[in-house]
This record gives C-alpha cells, sequence and structure tokens, in this order.
C-alpha cells in the first residue's frame, strides 16, 4: 500500500469512533441548520426586513440556547461509559433523565421568554422597527420548540 492509501484506510478501531461520534456531529449541525434553513426559506420573500429579522432572531435564539449546551455535551459522556459497559439499564436512566431536564429548562426558556428576549436584545439591536419585530416573531416561534430542543 501506498501512504496515501494506509492514511485512508478505515480499520476496526476507527469505524468504532465514527459510529458514537457522527450522530454527535449531526445532533451538534442540527440547531445552526435550522435557522439556516429559515433564512433561505426568508430570503424568497420581497421584504429584507424578514430576513434580517430571522438572522437577528435566530442569534438570539442560539446565544439563549447555547447557554445550555452542557445538558447535551455532559449526557455525552456519561452515555459513551454506560455504552461502553453495555449497561442498557443506565442508558435508560440517562435518556430519561436528560430528556425530563431538557424539557423542564425549555417549559422555563418558554416561560421566561420576554425577560430573555429583553436581556438578549441589549446586545443584539434592529436597524428598524420592522426588523425587530421580524425578530421577535421569529424569536418567539423558535423558543415555542425549546423543550423540544433542550430535550434533544
Amino acid at each position: 500500500m501506498n501512504k496515501w492509501q494506509d492514511w485512508c484506510s478505515v480499520n476496526d478501531k476507527d469505524r468504532q469512533v465514527l459510529q458514537l461520534a457522527l450522530p454527535n456531529i449531526v445532533a451538534n449541525l442540527s440547531t445552526p441548520l435550522i435557522g439556516l434553513v429559515d433564512a433561505a426559506v426568508t430570503g424568497h420573500f420581497a421584504d429584507a426586513s424578514g430576513l434580517a429579522g430571522v438572522a437577528l432572531g435566530t442569534a438570539a435564539f442560539n446565544l439563549v440556547y447555547l447557554v445550555f449546551i452542557f445538558l447535551r455535551k455532559g449526557t455525552t459522556g456519561l452515555t459513551a461509559q454506560a455504552h461502553g459497559r453495555g449497561d442498557t439499564e443506565e442508558l435508560r436512566a440517562l435518556a430519561v433523565r436528560a430528556l425530563g431536564l431538557g424539557a423542564l429548562l425549555g417549559s422555563l426558556l418558554l416561560a421566561f421568554r420576554d425577560p430573555l428576549r429583553c436581556l438578549v436584545y441589549t446586545w443584539l439591536s434592529a436597524p428598524d422597527p420592522a426588523t425587530s419585530a421580524a425578530a421577535d416573531l421569529y424569536y418567539n416561534a423558535r423558543t415555542i420548540g425549546g423543550p423540544a430542543a433542550l430535550a434533544n
């Protein structure tokens, strides 16, 4: 084999790592991709303030959402350990705890979305009232899905 084939070859250990890593990579990409798809759809509208509002609302939602990234990151290591031990009972318990905590925190985000929005928009400001209205509408729509997003 030449050096290129040696470098590109995948052994059993590499396959095992990829089997564990790929779902985590896809899960981490899901949140930003939602905002990207929303921006692509909104970009077909005639009004530029709608697209600016989606961009601003995505930034605001991601800022609030990323505070809770510890849910995903903390659960990943524990899940990997339980999976490595073959402990299916612990895997189920971890899933229930993570889903419950994510749903609880997402519900709190939903309940306090107005004060959080005001706090976030002290750092992110809209250039005009139309953009601000579009950003508020988008932010409110995304926070309705907050419990499901955090339970992910």
